[in-house]
């Protein structure tokens, strides 16, 4: 008598994500897009659960920081603001700074958080980094609404100029994804990597022209400066959507290219460890 086992072979597949090439794993990814948007349904309903004030975190965070920044650079630094009011000025750059900080807090946690989906089921990995960035992008919209509301009462009209926010949103994503797939990739390893993450994201921050514009920085550095993402970033939203600063030029292209070559190398690294992930979590 054969036994069913001795004809058939096993119904066991290994996955390992280093025999695949990247353009195979984001074919995977894009044809399972659809788990994408049911993961970034579900952090919406369970981000703000048993909070006190709930989705509202995205307007007061920013706001808080504004108001903190305009007492100190505004009003006793006097700080200069391009010629518009220093809180206009400040949160028009804390709005896109905060989506990428609090995308980057979240996508850190994130596979180790998803630890006992990633342990129970396959699918492509990137798909969690994925939603975190899009459940970010509801509180840029929120965060983004009130900065229309102050630009209404400063009495700020866009120009043509406004159509190249698209331009700028991709970047600031293409950071806040590369970033956040390193960052999400390496807490798997090292779990402590995310203590770093605070402190590292402050001197970012003063590192970036959001409480000063980037015209109080020498001219010989400011090709250093432009080596930061987020400097093409705060520049491009506040010429885009308020008309102030210098145009895109060359500092804008070397933020451009940095934001490109940091998604490129997270996604290549996140797609090398991605295979030990159910293991490690």
């Amino acid at each position: 008598m054969v036994l069913p086992s001795e004809t058939q072979a096993p119904l066991i597949e290994r996955i390992d994500s280093n025999r695949r090439t990247m353009a195979a794993s984001l074919a995977e990814l894009w044809s399972q897009r659809a788990l994408v948007t049911l993961l970034l349904r579900r952090d919406l309903r369970v981000r703000y659960k048993q909070t006190m004030v709930g989705g509202a975190w995205a307007i007061l965070q920013p706001l808080v920081t504004m108001g903190a920044l305009t007492a100190i650079f505004g009003s006793f630094a006097k700080m200069p603001s391009d010629g518009l009011p220093y809180a206009l000025f400040s949160y028009a750059a804390l709005v896109p700074w905060m989506y990428l900080a609090n995308s980057l807090m979240q996508m850190n946690y994130s596979i180790v958080e998803n630890r006992s989906l990633i342990a129970r089921v396959y699918f492509p990995r990137m798909a969690i980094p994925l939603a975190v960035l899009g459940t970010g992008f509801m509180d840029f919209l929120v965060s983004f609404g009130v900065l229309v509301l102050m630009m209404f009462y400063y009495d700020i009209v866009p120009t043509v100029r406004v159509f190249a926010m698209p331009v700028v949103l991709l970047a600031s994503m293409a950071t806040t994804l590369g970033l956040g797939l390193y960052l999400a990739a390496m807490n798997v390893r090292f779990r402590d990597a995310g203590r770093l993450l605070p402190f590292v994201t402050q001197i970012w921050f003063f590192l970036t022209p959001i409480a000063y514009p980037s015209s109080v920085i020498p001219e010989r550095w400011r090709w250093v400066a432009a080596m930061n993402p987020m400097t093409g970033v705060i520049e491009g939203f506040r010429w885009s959507l308020l008309g102030v600063g210098a145009p895109p030029g060359r500092a804008a292209a070397i933020s451009g290219v940095m934001a490109l070559l940091i998604l490129a190398t997270g996604a290549y690294y996140f797609h090398r460890r991605e295979d030990a992930f159910a293991d490690l979590v």
